[in-house]
């Protein structure tokens, strides 16, 4: 289906994809669906990040995350494909004692006239020698209007990682309950991630990573980061199935850290994150 010859205009495809939304959420498609890769809908997104250097927003999908010092607070802003009634608001907080981590997340997608999704999260993960082992549990309403009511489900997320030298292997486990946002519904989707990310010496971190999720194609990625100065790194990313690109910018000093990114959609444009990340040592 060609969206070009269908949509012709903003207008039209803001409220396509409101209603695209709605539909794949009362067919319980867990905003997984719509060719989106790497659920970009999600109310806890993955995908443009390196685990390794996840914050406490990412961790919900990456429990695996590993944070600077002993605590950490983060708050984001992201807006899908420069549509107002397709944004969200995230807040996240980690704090670490010696080889253990854990925290929690809020997160507010959509617009309570329209469509909203809430989540809240719990996390935790503990490092042994060269392993570290985790979890997650994400609690997600599904909020319409007094006509269909809420929808709401949790869902247990787990993972583990090796790490020898400056490599990483990883495996993440998403949805594994199969949990359901009503009794007769379908089940979320399941799903599998392995990735394995290397460090260089010299500043260029590199991760590859491929994502699997029931009855559906796999998907891909490669992700690098670099450094270009004391405080500021770049990093740009390719998505598969369908072929994506996206960028982002890194700031860093002292205890504060800014992030930017961007992503691009064949057909729904540019979807814009802005990330701030309080540590303490």
């Amino acid at each position: 289906m060609e969206y070009g010859a269908e949509v012709k205009s903003f207008r039209h495809i803001k409220h396509a994809a409101i209603c695209g939304a709605l539909g794949f959420a009362i067919m319980d498609a867990s905003f997984a669906a719509g060719g989106l890769s790497y659920a970009d809908n999600q109310v806890f997104p993955h995908g443009y990040i390196d685990f390794d250097d996840a914050g406490p927003l990412a961790m919900p999908d990456y429990p695996l995350g590993i944070i600077e010092g002993s605590y950490a607070a983060q708050a984001s802003y992201r807006s899908l494909y420069n549509i107002k009634e397709l944004t969200d608001n995230r807040l996240g907080f980690a704090f670490q004692r010696k080889s253990f981590i854990a925290g929690g997340a809020l997160a507010l997608f959509g617009e309570p006239d329209y469509f909203q999704q809430v989540g809240l999260a719990v996390f935790s993960s503990f490092r042994l020698r060269r392993f570290r082992v985790g979890g997650s549990l994400i609690y997600s309403r599904l909020n319409f209007n007094d006509k269909y009511g809420d929808l709401s489900t949790a869902t247990i997320n787990t993972a583990c990682a090796y790490t020898q030298d400056r490599v990483t292997a990883y495996v993440v486990l998403r949805s594994i309950n199969q949990p359901r946002y009503h009794a007769h519904g379908q089940p979320v989707l399941p799903e599998a991630e392995m990735g394995i990310s290397y460090k260089s010496p010299h500043g260029l971190d590199s991760q590859a990573k491929a994502l699997f999720i029931r009855h559906q194609k796999p998907a891909a990625e490669l992700l690098q980061a670099f450094r270009v100065s004391e405080y500021a790194r770049l990093s740009w990313c390719l998505v598969l199935a369908p072929v994506r690109f996206g960028g982002g910018l890194h700031l860093e000093k002292g205890h504060f850290r800014f992030d930017y990114t961007v992503s691009h959609h064949p057909v729904l444009g540019l979807t814009h994150t802005v990330g701030m990340t309080v540590a303490g040592k």
